[in-house]
């Protein structure tokens, strides 16, 4: 299985749409997971992903004009009620039951965590991945824009906050997957073109992630951040893939 996450900043935009349907064709995902994914201007997306197989699709219920997420799947799904999403995050989570056809059964949870910019709604959307996190130990992933990483290492400084919630997700078993397999790599997945950002965090930060439970962790192939579409300002966010290997085939006698 190969999952696609990617923040495509506001929804993609009239003139930058097309480059990211053709960048998500060209990555031949089996399940894609967007963030700031926007309704009434996302359905030219969700009608190439479903020409592309991924006819599956869910969105989370974000007022027209706010963004969203989007998850899209080639296997058959429905949304989960596993985790609490109260009415004020709906827009910015959202679960998803998948049966695969490679990995089995599982719950994909895409999130895009508030920012600092809005520390309740920031604290409140935490509490229901490390919730989840503790109830579902295992066949689970949280992917998406998190909105925080680890002091030193997914940014220069230590700007970030909530860092104790990613400590919460390990601790239930979560694995940073793409840090797992690029555990020294100064790779960023956003970069702020602004002076106040290029101040508080010189060089950008990691604050994309797929965190798997212990056992989807392991079968875990390859994670790799794609830059090209961020340095060519197609959004402002690298593109993660995480490709997962089949389950093993049960033994049989």
């Amino acid at each position: 299985m190969k999952l696609v996450v990617w923040n495509i900043l506001h929804g993609g935009g009239p003139h930058r749409t097309p480059e990211i349907a053709l960048t998500l064709i060209e990555h031949r995902p089996d399940v894609v997971v967007l963030l700031e994914f926007r309704g009434p201007r996302g359905g030219q997306l969700r009608a190439v992903l479903a020409d592309a197989g991924l006819a599956y699709q869910f969105v989370s219920s974000a007022p027209p004009g706010l963004n969203g997420v989007l998850i899209a799947s080639r296997w058959i799904g429905r949304e989960s009620m596993q985790v609490e999403v109260p009415p004020v995050l709906a827009p910015k989570l959202l679960a998803v039951e998948l049966e695969t056809s490679t990995l089995g059964s599982l719950t994909l949870v895409g999130v895009h965590v508030p920012d600092d910019g809005s520390p309740t709604a920031r604290a409140r959307t935490w509490e229901s991945l490390v919730e989840f996190a503790r109830g579902h130990q295992c066949r689970a992933l949280i992917a998406g824009d998190l909105n925080t990483g680890r002091h030193r290492v997914d940014e220069q400084g230590s700007t970030f906050t909530h860092t104790k919630s990613l400590g919460e997700l390990a601790m239930a078993g979560y694995v940073d997957v793409w840090r797992k397999h690029n555990p020294s790599s100064p790779e960023r997945t956003w970069v702020g073109s602004d002076p106040i950002s290029r101040v508080l965090r010189p060089g950008g930060s990691r604050i994309d992630a797929v965190w798997a439970s212990a056992d989807l962790a392991k079968r875990v192939n390859k994670a790799t951040l794609w830059h090209a579409q961020r340095t060519a300002r197609v959004s402002d966010h690298a593109l993660l893939s995480i490709e997962f290997a089949p389950s093993e085939a049960p033994h049989e006698g």
